[in-house]
């Protein structure tokens, strides 16, 4: 199970705690108690639940969060009128329009995040990345990466 939680404007670490009791409730498990925090490298986790992954971003006034039972990584942009074909060549993307451009942006990000990789690894991945890209949030584009678990 998959459990994508979106929020505007509220602190990232109160974003998680929430999914989690949340993500709890839907596996019909006791919540644990646990503390968010992070990996050396940034990645944010559930201390006292090694278990359950967690990937969070942000981007303008949305804060999302994506857990499960197997890495996970989820990513938001705010679509902003920006050069991306100028992004696009300094990171070797092959984008046609900006909407391309952020779909195969946000998908590295999120398969950097459940990679556990860096970005410049991911970019270079874009052929190969199988995940969800979502535009339903006016001005934004929202990608997932990740394992179901059935």
């Amino acid at each position: 199970m998959i459990l994508i939680c979106l929020s505007k404007r509220a602190p990232s670490e109160q974003v998680a705690i929430d999914s989690y009791k949340v993500y709890c409730d839907l596996k019909k498990t006791p919540h644990l108690d646990v503390e968010y925090a992070h990996h050396a490298s940034g990645a944010p986790y559930f201390k006292g639940d090694e278990t359950t992954f967690i990937s969070l971003s942000h981007s303008g006034e949305w804060v999302v969060c994506a857990l499960s039972q197997t890495p996970i990584g989820i990513d938001i942009q705010q679509n902003k009128e920006i050069d991306y074909q100028k992004i696009s060549s300094r990171f070797g993307i092959v984008a046609d329009t900006l909407q391309d451009f952020y779909q195969k942006f946000t998908l590295s990000e999120a398969y950097a995040k459940q990679q556990s990789c860096g970005l410049p690894y991911a970019l270079k991945q874009i052929p190969q990345i199988i995940g969800t890209t979502y535009t339903f949030i006016k001005g934004y584009t929202l990608s997932i990466v990740g394992a179901s678990e059935g």
